[in-house]
């Protein structure tokens, strides 16, 4: 659906390419399932379209069973919650659900439109834990969370391509920033996140706002349309993100009120950019 793998998407796109060199195995995605069961996919989100996702999901998978033996399934947080079947699960969680409502009902922010979804996500986790052989996680953090909910899992950390992601000595900085556009003698900060309470989005507002003499990158996941009307302040889409332009930054912030592991900080850091 998207030019832009997500975290999750880029692990199991890797470890597709891993198992098939000696395996018989294949990438279910939602839209194969709903090909295959005659199920036209949802064009727009709604309040329980995960609910409807997890059991297409298992109607395929039943399915797939009567037609090919399934000796194991690798599935991210709450994909299989409803599948009955007989191959063991492994599950790869990355998804604080039940922190992020718990977070949500703390600081009220009633108004961000997913919590009814993370709320009933947490509930097919929780599921889907019951029914797994293993959970994986991708931090410690994610490890304490799933052992919260009363669940053992191990670590497997994200990993990022040092060879994309790098440091670019200081003299060549200045290239960059012509390259993109971007002014030499100023200082900028780079932000990723999307327009919630949940990413800290009204934080960077605010730092926005204080900080005038900083040339802002606020970098979205979906398109963003509006302009903004403050000259400091630079919007761009993920997909248009290079590797490189984290070496025109001077650091960059998160403001995310809870991360399962952290790309874009972990990529800061590969180009030693300084992390707030």
């Amino acid at each position: 659906e998207s030019n832009v793998l997500t975290e999750t998407e880029i692990v199991f796109d890797n470890l597709l390419n891993i198992l098939k060199q000696e395996h018989d195995c294949r990438l279910i995605t939602f839209q194969t399932a709903c090909n295959a069961i005659n199920v036209p996919p949802p064009t727009q989100t709604y309040r329980y379209v995960s609910l409807d996702r997890t059991l297409l999901f298992a109607e395929y998978l039943k399915k797939y069973e009567e037609l090919f033996q399934i000796d194991l399934i690798i599935s991210n947080d709450c994909c299989v919650a409803f599948a009955d079947i007989n191959a063991p699960i492994i599950t790869y969680a990355t998804n604080p659900f039940s922190d992020i409502v718990t977070i949500c009902e703390e600081n009220k922010f009633y108004d961000i439109p997913y919590i009814y979804e993370q709320r009933l996500y947490s509930y097919l986790q929780k599921m889907q834990f019951k029914k797994s052989s293993k959970i994986i996680v991708p931090s410690l953090y994610m490890k304490k969370y799933v052992e919260g909910l009363g669940f053992d899992s191990k670590i497997i950390p994200f990993g990022i391509d040092t060879e994309k992601f790098n440091h670019t000595p200081f003299k060549g900085i200045g290239n960059l920033r012509e390259t993109y556009d971007l002014p030499e003698d100023k200082k900028i900060g780079l932000w990723f996140g999307s327009f919630d309470q949940l990413n800290g989005y009204n934080f960077v507002q605010k730092l926005v706002k204080d900080f005038p003499d900083i040339l802002w990158l606020l970098v979205f996941k979906e398109d963003v349309k509006y302009k903004p009307k403050l000259k400091n302040v630079r919007i761009l889409k993920k997909k248009e993100i290079e590797p490189e332009l984290y070496n025109c930054c001077n650091f960059f912030i998160s403001a995310k009120y809870a991360e399962a592991f952290g790309f874009p900080q972990i990529e800061a850091a590969s180009c030693n950019i300084p992390l707030v």
